[in-house]
C-alpha cells in the first residue's frame, strides 16, 4: 500500500465562509484540522464597534480523522443586526480562566488571504429584507485544470475594488452547478488528491478502492454504468471528494503537493490562483450554491436507463434483488459525493432544513460505519436540497438531479410532483405576500438554449429511446460545429416539455413579475428575454446564463449565433384538448423552439389551459436597443435586480486579461419581448 505522507496542515483548513445570512442571524462556515472548544464568532459594525450577540451551534461535527466542521449561527442581542452597511467579523475561541476568559483569534494564520489590505478583519455586506434590490455575482462550472483564466479571481477583484462602496459592492455570490469536476480530475492532481484524502478522512469506505490503484478508472466505471468520457481519474472515495474541494478553496494546500504537479504552471497553477481567490470571496461575500452533475458524475440521474443500471443491486431499494457487478460500487461513489457536497456546499444553504438526526448521520458515516446499508440508503434517498436564499428579491435554487421522474404517461420531468409542491411552498414562504414581485431562480441548466442545438438534442433523445436516428439528429451531426457528445448532452429544460410547463405554470400562479433566471452548464454566456401567459395573465422574464468560471470550451456552438435564422421570436402555444382540429401538434416536437420556424405549437394534455410563451433571443448586434452578449470564453456574471429593472454584465477572459462588458438593462415597463397585442 502507498504510504500516506505527513502534512503540515493549518488549523483552519477551509473557510471562513459567510453562508445563510439575514438581519436575524448570520451563519459562518469553516473546517478545522483539530477540535476547537468554546468557539465564538464576534461581529463588528462599520465603525468597528462590537455588535452584541450570541454564537449558537458552536459544537463541531467530526467529518474525518483530522476534520471538524463548524457552522456557527450568530444571533444579535437586539432584534436585528446592522444592515446595509459593512459588517466585520472575527472567529476564535475562549480560553477559560478563573479570573477572566480570553478570546484568541483563529484568523491570524490566514489573514493575508481573507482580509482586505485596508481592513483589520474580513467583512460582508448584509442586505436588509424587503427592499427588492440585489447586487450579486453568479457563475458555474469551475474545473481546476480547465483551460484559461479562473474567473473566481475576478470575483475577488470585484469585491476588493468595491470593498467600501455600499452602492456597488456585491451582496451575494450565487453559484450554480459544477463547482468541482469529480468525473474529470487532472492526472497531475489525482495522486495528490488520493493521498491527501486518505490522510484527512482516515479509514475509507467498505470497497477496496483504497488499496486499488488510481490508474485509469475509465474502463471499469464505464463497464459498470457511468457515462462520462473523461473519467480516467474519476473521484471514488469520500477522502478524494473532500480533498478536491479543499484544493479548490485553499491555495495554501498546494504547497503540500509534490513538485511533479508544480512543474506544470498551466492550467493547474491557475487553479491554485482561483483557490486563493475563492477563499477571499467566500470570506467576504454571502455565498449560496447548488450542485449539478459534475459534483457527482457526468449525466447523474440523466434518464431511466442510467438510473436503473447504476442503482439496481442488492442492499438498496430491494434487498432481495440480484446484485449487478459494480452496481454497489457506483452507488457508493454517489453517496460519497453527496456527503461531500453537504459538508462543503449544502449545509450552509439552509441549515434548518437538516435535522439533528441527519447531521449525526453524516458524522457517523464519515468517521464510523460507512458499511451500513440503511445509512447509505438514507443519504441516497434524501431529496430536500432545493432552497430559497433569503435575499431580496429571493433566489430559489432548484435541485434538478435528485427529483427527476420518468412517468410513462407524463414523460420525463426534471422535477417531480412532490418537488414542485415543495418549491411552490418555499417560494410562497419567501414572498412578502403582494402580487407581482420579482423572483430570481437559479437553474443548473438554461430554460432556453441555442435553438438548433436544442432541436437536435430533444429529437435525438426521443428517437434514441426507440432506436431511431432522427432527421434532426442527422442534420445536427452533419454540422461541422457539433459532435456526438454535444448531441447527447440534452440537459436544458427545453428538451423536457413537461418540465418547462410545470415551472412556468407555477411561476405564473405565484404572479412573479419579473422572473429572472440565472443558469450555467453550457460553457458559454448569453441573455434572453421572454414572456408567458397563464389564464390570460402575462408575466415577463429574462434569462442570464454565465458559464464557465474555468472550463473554456471550443465555442463551436457560438458560431451558429451569427445566423439570424437560428434566432427567431418563437410563439409556443399549448392548446386545450377539446377534440377539435387544433388538438394536433402543428409541428413535430424537436425541442422547445419548434422546428426553427417563427411559430410552433405543442399540445399540453395534462391541464386544459391556454398557455403561451414568447421567447426573444437577443442578437449579438452592437447597437441599442437590440443587442446582447454571447461569450464563449471563461466568464463571470454580475446582475443587479431592483424592482422591475434588471441589469446584467459579464466579466470575461480576453487573451491574457479579464475585461468587463457594458450593462444590458431591461425594464418590465418597456419589455421588448412582449408582443404588440399584449403590451399595456
Amino acid at each position: 500500500m502507498i504510504q500516506v505522507p505527513k502534512y503540515r496542515l493549518p488549523v483552519m483548513i477551509a473557510g471562513p465562509m459567510i453562508r445563510r445570512a439575514t438581519v436575524e442571524a448570520v451563519h459562518v462556515w469553516f473546517i478545522t484540522t483539530e477540535k476547537i472548544d468554546h468557539v465564538r464568532v464576534r461581529l463588528f459594525d462599520q465603525a468597528m464597534i462590537p455588535v452584541d450577540g450570541e454564537t449558537e451551534n458552536a459544537e463541531p461535527l467530526q467529518v474525518g480523522e483530522f476534520l471538524w466542521l463548524y457552522l456557527c449561527r450568530v444571533v444579535p442581542a437586539a432584534d436585528f443586526l446592522p444592515h446595509n452597511e459593512i459588517l466585520f467579523y472575527d472567529i476564535g475561541f475562549l480560553q477559560i480562566a478563573d479570573s477572566e476568559d480570553t478570546f484568541l483569534t483563529l484568523l491570524d494564520e490566514i489573514a493575508d488571504q481573507i482580509v482586505h489590505p485596508d481592513h483589520e478583519l474580513p467583512s460582508f455586506l448584509l442586505q436588509a429584507g424587503g427592499e427588492n434590490d440585489l447586487r450579486a455575482l453568479y457563475g458555474s462550472c469551475r474545473k481546476l485544470h480547465g483551460p484559461g483564466i479562473d474567473l473566481m479571481t475576478q470575483a475577488a477583484t470585484r469585491i476588493r475594488e468595491t470593498i467600501e462602496d455600499l452602492n456597488a459592492r456585491p451582496q451575494a455570490i450565487l453559484l450554480g452547478g459544477d463547482q468541482i469536476y469529480a468525473d474529470d480530475v487532472s492526472e497531475k492532481l489525482i495522486f495528490e488528491v488520493n493521498k491527501l484524502g486518505r490522510h484527512l478522512i482516515g479509514n475509507q469506505n467498505r470497497s477496496t478502492l483504497v488499496q486499488r490503484t488510481v490508474l485509469d478508472r475509465q474502463d471499469r466505471l464505464a463497464r459498470h454504468g457511468f457515462t462520462s468520457t473523461q473519467m480516467h481519474w474519476h473521484l471514488e472515495t469520500l477522502g478524494e471528494f473532500v480533498a478536491l474541494y479543499l484544493l479548490a478553496w485553499n491555495g495554501d494546500l498546494w504547497d503540500q503537493i509534490t513538485l511533479k504537479v508544480r512543474m506544470h504552471p498551466n492550467p493547474e497553477e491557475r487553479g491554485r490562483d482561483g483557490a486563493y481567490a475563492a477563499r477571499f470571496v467566500f470570506a467576504n461575500c454571502v455565498t449560496y450554491m447548488m450542485f449539478d452533475d459534475h459534483e457527482v458524475t457526468d449525466d447523474w440521474n440523466f434518464d431511466p436507463k442510467w438510473e436503473k443500471y447504476v442503482y439496481r443491486f442488492k442492499g438498496w431499494a430491494n434487498p432481495d434483488s440480484k446484485a449487478i457487478k459494480g452496481g454497489g460500487e457506483l452507488a457508493d461513489i454517489i453517496v460519497n459525493a453527496l456527503v461531500a457536497f453537504w459538508i462543503f456546499q449544502g449545509y450552509g444553504n439552509n441549515p434548518d432544513s437538516y435535522s439533528e438526526e441527519f447531521r449525526k448521520l453524516i458524522g457517523e458515516f464519515c468517521v464510523k460505519d460507512r458499511n451500513h446499508p440503511a445509512m447509505r440508503r438514507r443519504i441516497l434517498g434524501f431529496h430536500d436540497w432545493t432552497f430559497v436564499a433569503p435575499t431580496s428579491p429571493p433566489v430559489a435554487f432548484l435541485d434538478c438531479r435528485t427529483r427527476r421522474s420518468h412517468d410513462p404517461v407524463l414523460g420525463e420531468r426534471i422535477i417531480d410532483g412532490p418537488g414542485l409542491r415543495q418549491l411552490d411552498q418555499i417560494i410562497r414562504d419567501a414572498m412578502t405576500g403582494s402580487a407581482f414581485q420579482p423572483l430570481i431562480v437559479m437553474l443548473p441548466t438554461p430554460f432556453f438554449d441555442i435553438i438548433v442545438k436544442e432541436n437536435a438534442q430533444a429529437s435525438a433523445k426521443r428517437k434514441r429511446n426507440a432506436g431511431i436516428v432522427s432527421k434532426a439528429a442527422k442534420e445536427f451531426r452533419a454540422h461541422p460545429n457539433f459532435d456526438d457528445a454535444t448531441e447527447n448532452d440534452a440537459e436544458s429544460f427545453g428538451v423536457y416539455e413537461q418540465s418547462v410547463l410545470d415551472l412556468f405554470s407555477l411561476f405564473a400562479k405565484l404572479r412573479v413579475q419579473p422572473l429572472v433566471v440565472l443558469c450555467g452548464d453550457v460553457h458559454y454566456a448569453f441573455e434572453q428575454t421572454f414572456s408567458f401567459t397563464y389564464k390570460g395573465r402575462v408575466s415577463v422574464g429574462v434569462q442570464l446564463c454565465s458559464s464557465s468560471l474555468k472550463n473554456q470550451p471550443l465555442g463551436k456552438e457560438l458560431n451558429l449565433l451569427d445566423t439570424a435564422e437560428h434566432m427567431p421570436r418563437t410563439d409556443v402555444e399549448s392548446v386545450p384538448r377539446d377534440g377539435s382540429d387544433d388538438d394536433r401538434r402543428a409541428s413535430p416536437w424537436p425541442g422547445f423552439y419548434g422546428n426553427l420556424t417563427s411559430t410552433g405549437r405543442m399540445q399540453w394534455s395534462r391541464h386544459k389551459l391556454d398557455y403561451k410563451i414568447y421567447v426573444e433571443i437577443r442578437r449579438s448586434i452592437n447597437k441599442s436597443p437590440d443587442w446582447g452578449h454571447y461569450l464563449s470564453w471563461n466568464n463571470l456574471g454580475e446582475v443587479h435586480v431592483t424592482g422591475r429593472r434588471v441589469r446584467n454584465r459579464y466579466h470575461y477572459e480576453s487573451g491574457a486579461r479579464v475585461v468587463t462588458s457594458s450593462y444590458c438593462t431591461w425594464d418590465t415597463r418597456d419589455w421588448p419581448v412582449l408582443p404588440e397585442e399584449l403590451r399595456p
